[in-house]
């Protein structure tokens, strides 16, 4: 069970990076523009509250269809998760970017990965946490169906702690269920304690500088 945790752990990992490294782009461009901000962000708002579980048995059906392989493609369903409560937030903090700030870049001329790594992503961090937390536990909350998936006779199944739960609960294996959830439980407590805390206490300080 410690070895699916950490599968499971390292699958939500690499979930998020990829989903973040395809939207933060996108997300800052409707940001840093009002106009297309005002429509983009309450889509996004509203989708966030979109139970993306509807989409599984269409993801099922394409994945069997195409004989994919579940490890590497029921990721899409993590993804379908977590997506919008980043890109929310990642425009809501560019919505947010200070105008003397922007008017320093221009002043300065400082682009491309400056101008990101140095003013951008630590104006918006305390923003883009709090959607990469709560896509965090979403993607915790989907892996009870992300990794065991079903759709008529059709069932697929990821190596991972949530097919490990899925299974022991159609089984009625109780004890299975308790240490499923506990090892869960202990990933999620580690990367909280020791990554989420640490980057939310610079966050915090950064906000305390400015």
């Amino acid at each position: 069970t410690l070895y699916l945790g950490f599968i499971t752990t390292i699958r939500i990992l690499v979930i998020m990076i990829l989903t973040t490294l395809f939207w933060l782009p996108i997300s800052l461009y409707i940001g840093f523009n009002p106009k297309l901000a005002k429509i983009v962000q309450p889509l996004a708002l509203m989708l966030a509250s979109f139970p993306a579980n509807i989409l599984f048995p269409l993801c099922v059906y394409l994945i069997q269809r195409y004989n994919l392989n579940p490890n590497i493609w029921l990721s899409v369903l993590f993804i379908l998760s977590i997506q919008w409560y980043l890109v929310f937030n990642i425009i809501s903090g560019a919505t947010m970017f200070p105008q003397n700030l922007r008017e320093i870049v221009k002043s300065f001329d400082i682009k491309g990965i400056r101008l990101m790594c140095k003013v951008i992503i630590p104006s918006i961090l305390p923003y883009f946490l709090v959607g990469a937390i709560t896509a965090w536990g979403s993607a915790w909350n989907a892996t009870i169906i992300a990794e065991f998936a079903k759709w008529g006779e059709t069932t697929l199944e990821a190596t991972g702690i949530g097919q490990y739960v899925t299974v022991a609960s159609n089984e009625g294996n109780m004890p299975k269920i308790v240490l499923g959830i506990l090892v869960m439980l202990l990933y999620i407590e580690i990367f909280n304690r020791f990554f989420w805390r640490p980057i939310f206490h610079y966050a915090d300080n950064l906000e305390k500088f400015k």
